[in-house]
């Protein structure tokens, strides 16, 4: 079976589709190939009924200007785009997500390391660049060699300062503010706690209380370690005065590191199965 080539990107380069690997509310991430052979993901926004093609075009240079800021390692790298009569954005493929390591059972003690290091890096870019992405979920993060990458901007918009915007998605990453219609500078802090909670149970609870009683109960722990509670609330916080700014992140990221080093804290081998609902994160 013939596969389907796009029409020629901007830089006049030739892609062609392999299989589709993921979907959002804005678009269908596949799998594909450049004309020499190299495997890239390639994003089609999804054709909205009562949204012209012009509006479409404009979201997704929006994706790619704000993907282009982002020069950094744990950021997928934009390759090329097309935004003409059928819009698409090539980035660089990343195999794996945390959520395939969540649905797995494959997350161990070193992806909660690498995650908590990498974490702060990432919050401090989107603030250096004025994004607020209001999407960092399990299945929007990349796993490779150890990094941790932010695969999708399809939610992200520039930042700077309290916007008032609705959004659509898994309320149950949702920082309390979204739910008056506000968006934050630490917005994104609390969905990346939401994620490492996720990572640490594969579920979300409602209350600060309740997440650390499940991660005790989960690894069989008579109290989380004061290091990674700090953390966890810093990120977490109902409260957005409460959470902790990145660099404040990166110094309680530092001592978590170090308590994990030092023993183990997460036990994985208890685990049965994972009871994350699927839908709520693809």
């Amino acid at each position: 079976m013939e596969l389907p080539t796009l029409p020629s990107s901007d830089q006049g380069r030739n892609y062609t589709l392999q299989e589709r690997v993921g979907s959002g509310g804005f678009g269908t991430v596949y799998r594909g190939t450049d004309s020499e052979g190299n495997i890239v993901a390639i994003k089609k926004p999804h054709p909205l009924n009562g949204i012209s093609l012009e509006k479409i075009r404009f979201r997704l240079e929006l994706e790619t200007i704000l993907l282009q800021r982002t020069n950094h390692p744990n950021f997928v790298r934009h390759i090329d785009h097309n935004l003409e009569e059928e819009p698409y954005l090539v980035m660089e493929y990343v195999p794996e997500t945390l959520l395939n390591l969540i649905q797995k059972n494959t997350v161990t003690q070193q992806v909660i390391e690498d995650y908590i290091t990498q974490i702060p890096p990432v919050l401090q870019q989107l603030q250096k660049y004025n994004i607020a992405h209001c999407d960092l979920r399990s299945c929007n993060f990349g796993y490779i060699d150890g990094t941790i990458k932010v695969l999708d901007f399809g939610l992200a918009i520039p930042f700077n300062g309290t916007i008032f915007r609705r959004f659509p998605g898994d309320s149950s990453y949702f920082p309390p503010e979204f739910f008056l219609g506000m968006v934050l500078p630490v917005s994104d802090t609390y969905f990346a706690g939401k994620t490492l909670e996720t990572l640490i149970t594969g579920e979300r609870c409602p209350t600060i209380k309740e997440s650390i009683a499940s991660i005790e109960l989960y690894h069989g722990l008579k109290r989380l370690p004061d290091s990674l509670r700090k953390l966890l609330v810093g990120m977490i916080h109902p409260h957005d005065l409460k959470r902790k700014k990145p660099e404040e992140l990166a110094e309680l990221a530092q001592e978590a590191i170090k308590t994990l080093q030092h023993r183990k804290v997460f036990d994985f081998s208890k685990f049965v199965q994972y009871t994350i609902p699927n839908a709520l994160d693809l």
